[in-house]
């Protein structure tokens, strides 16, 4: 391709003098300016990566801001002339801005193109040829919101919804007075849009539960809207920018709770910006002291994904105050505006325990709100996050394909003690369940309704061979009700004309009836996949109070089958994944100098009636208890109960231990050199209890190791009992050990004693330098003791 950028441009960054100290965060987006011109200064390659700007229309456009922003921010014209030059050039990389456009790449073009009207350089050709797109993006954006479906959907404020409205009004402000363009009316969409968010005091959708994506969308919209003002009194903004304060490890480890953090190495510029943010908006030093500490972390690799959203870091006045920072409470429960809230943070968000907030210290996390689509919805009463040491031992298991309630450190249920802990195998019969209260809900409370089909969206999956589908059912109070026997392939309807090649067979091996269906799996990629429902079952209303539940058998030739459920389910379930649904009745913390005690009750816990109250302390010595008291409803008398730890990798074990290997050394943000750290389990064994551990493939898994390579698998270490009617104590110990510990010895010196009450004694000694511990854990605080 021929050489574009300009020569003079070209002839600066060969002699290295691109360079800016003007503002903290600057030389960030100069470095990132520079590789942008870099790239383009050197001829196309045969396949460009997302980092070259000729790679798509959206590598384009997010780098033509970068570089406009920064040219204009640094006072280099060169990068603002190059930002236009990049920007001209979009329109040529055909664009989606109607039907099937994505928002990665329509909120930069629309912000970039408001940015390039206020400064007078949108006319002429360049503003016909913006105009069309517009057009496009203006027409199908309000064709698809008038009729108010944008807030329609339950969490409707997701971080998607933000981007399409920022992209809609800049467009709409740009163009205010062409003609036949919605533009009044997208103005109006947009100041309603705002309203909403601003009245509820938070934004509910899993984006600020997971990273600030949305809030930093919505920070646009405000400025959009010349609205920015307004969160400086809004109370519960506040307290949704303190949540973020609050949220990194002592090491400045970014717990991972949704779908981002996975690679512990990045810089989360999003949270600078929301310090940043916070700190002017309120006025409150302790946020700008935050983002000083999150940027001990710099070491000068910003993630693409982040840096792009957090763009205004460079435009942004210094901060100054004469007032010293609070210190935020080391533990504490936060709260947030629920769904459909008035402003006033009730609903329980995080539980965290830090006996200290010195890198070094120790810390754990509980995500006790979990709600939207990218949020571990089954893991609310997981330990979703537990660091020593300077060492993340726990964080997650990634989003994808591990979003099961048994993928957790969760209490789990299961009706079969010789399938406890639940995790699907290849080449035998599995059970999905899904709660009837995932449906579409119908118009009664408590009523669902079945759709036309059932829908499995795909991904690409090349070794997986084939699924085999039987027994399609309802099952209640009201019995079981057949709904698909599978016995023949007439309502694989779309796949048997559409595509010839697809393998569907009829074959004996079935769970119920004659027949089952066995599929060819692998021809799928991305692809929504359907099998009819029966007609006397398509659109019928199900009452909760008489079939609760959902459930189909499945066998699969390959890995896990990693696929969503979605048009079937209003709140859609991966493939494979057990559902731990529960409400949180209390949760409180006690910070017992640098020791810290946490409880949290949950209701309806895996079921109606259930109860559990989970009960934590964690020791200054980073070691960590759990008990747990589950009392099970009538019905659930005789199951399998018993505690969950997940563990990366398995070393070594015992009867009722397990030991991990290290994780790797962590980047340590103050320069100490402290030693790896591995963890190990011990389990409360009383008479009747077993303990095991499981190792688990899922179809997929993003889990990173430090360096940046994934895990592919995960080992679930257990206990399990039968239950009675009667209350179930449970517990189990969690150390950070050093390279020189003996798992062994350290496991044989761990001791429980459980009270009928459920009150529990343990005593063990301290890794590295042998002192022993003793504490005493109940519903009401805990007691610990040391010598």
């Amino acid at each position: 391709m021929k050489q574009w950028i300009l020569p003079v441009l070209c002839a600066a960054l060969s002699l290295g003098a691109i360079e800016s100290s003007k503002h903290d965060y600057l030389p960030l987006f100069a470095k990132r300016a520079r590789m942008t011109a870099e790239t383009l200064c050197k001829p196309q390659p045969k396949r460009p990566n997302r980092a070259d700007p000729r790679f798509n229309a959206t590598s384009m456009i997010t780098q033509a801001e970068l570089c406009y922003r920064y040219g204009k921010a640094a006072a280099e014209p060169e990068f603002v002339k190059l930002g236009v030059e990049m920007y001209d050039r979009f329109p040529a990389m055909k664009p989606v801005t109607g039907r099937g456009s994505d928002f990665h790449l329509t909120r930069p073009w629309a912000l970039l193109t408001w940015r390039l009207d206020r400064d007078g350089l949108l006319t002429g050709e360049r503003r016909a040829r913006t105009l069309e797109l517009a057009r496009a993006y203006l027409n199908h954006y309000y064709g698809r919101n008038k009729d108010g479906r944008l807030f329609a959907e339950e969490l409707w404020d997701h971080n998607i919804h933000q981007a399409e409205m920022v992209a809609a009004d800049a467009l709409a402000i740009v163009f205010a007075t062409e003609k036949g363009l919605p533009v009044r009316e997208i103005r109006e969409l947009a100041k309603e849009f705002a309203d909403r968010i601003l009245a509820n005091g938070d934004l509910n959708e899993n984006a600020t539960n997971y990273a600030p994506l949305g809030t930093a969308f919505f920070l646009e919209l405000l400025a959009l809207e010349g609205r920015t003002q307004e969160l400086r009194k809004n109370a519960g903004f506040r307290n949704q920018f303190s949540r973020w304060r609050d949220f990194a490890g002592p090491a400045v480890i970014f717990p991972e709770i949704g779908d981002s953090y996975f690679k512990h190495e990045l810089l989360p510029l999003d949270v600078v910006l929301m310090m940043e943010a916070g700190a002017r908006l309120f006025d409150d030093p302790s946020f700008a002291a935050e983002a000083r500490r999150i940027m001990q972390r710099d070491n000068g690799k910003p993630d693409d994904d982040l840096i792009f959203r957090a763009l205004p870091l460079m435009e942004l006045d210094t901060y100054h105050s004469a007032a010293k920072p609070a210190a935020p409470a080391l533990s504490q429960v936060q709260y947030r505006a629920g769904y459909g809230g008035n402003g006033r943070p009730t609903v329980p968000d995080k539980l965290i325990l830090r006996t200290g907030s010195q890198p070094g210290d120790a810390m754990i996390m509980l995500d006790l709100y979990a709600r939207g689509s990218h949020a571990h919805e089954f893991h609310r009463p997981s330990i979703a996050y537990f660091e020593a040491g300077g060492t993340a031992l726990f964080h997650n298991l990634g989003r994808r394909g591990t979003t099961s309630g048994n993928h957790a450190n969760v209490v789990w249920l299961e009706e079969a003690f010789d399938r406890f802990p639940g995790h699907p195998k290849p080449g035998v019969w599995n059970t999905m369940t899904i709660p009837v209260n995932r449906l579409q809900p119908a118009e009664r409370a408590g009523e669902y309704r079945l759709t036309n089909r059932l829908d499995f969206r795909t991904f690409r999956q090349p070794t997986l061979k084939s699924i085999t589908f039987d027994n399609l059912r309802l099952e209640g109070t009201g019995g079981t009700l057949l709904i698909d026997g599978f016995e023949s392939p007439g309502l694989w309807t779309r796949y048997t004309r559409n595509l010839p090649k697809i393998s569907i067979e009829t074959v004996d091996d079935r769970t119920e009836g004659v027949h089952a269906q066995r599929v060819g799996w692998n021809i799928f990629n991305g692809q929504v996949v359907n099998r009819d429902l029966p007609p006397e079952f398509r659109n019928r209303t199900v009452k909760e109070k008489e079939y609760d539940l959902v459930r189909f058998d499945y066998k699969y030739d390959g890995p896990l089958p990693y696929c969503n459920l979605r048009g079937w389910c209003r709140r859609w379930m991966d493939f494979g994944n057990a559902a731990l649904e529960c409400e949180v009745d209390s949760a409180e913390v006690r910070q017992l100098g640098s020791d810290a005690w946490g409880r949290v009750v949950f209701r309806d816990y895996m079921g109606p009636g259930n109860r559990l109250e989970r009960r934590m302390l964690l020791t200054e010595e980073g070691v960590l208890a759990v008990v747990d008291r589950f009392t099970p409803a009538p019905r659930f008398a005789g199951r399998t109960v018993g505690q969950l730890w997940q563990l990366y990798t398995k070393a070594e074990q015992g009867d009722d231990w397990f030991a991990a290997e290290s994780d790797g050394r962590f980047p340590q943000v103050d320069g100490v050199d402290r030693p790896e750290r591995r963890t190990l389990v011990k389990f409360y064994r009383p008479i009747g209890t077993e303990c095991g551990v499981e190792e688990f493939t899922p179809g997929y898994m993003h889990a990173y190791k430090i360096g940046g390579k994934r895990y592919n698998s995960f080992f679930t270490a257990y206990s399990r009992r039968k239950t009675t009617s009667a209350p179930v104590t449970m517990a189990q110990l969690v150390f950070p050990l050093l390279p020189e510990d003996d798992p062994a010895r350290t496991a044989r010196a761990a001791r429980f004693d459980a009270a009928a009450d459920g009150t529990v004694k343990v005593e063990f000694e301290t890794p590295g330098s042998g002192r022993k511990v003793q504490a005493t854990i109940t519903g009401r605080g805990a007691e610990v003791k040391r010598r």
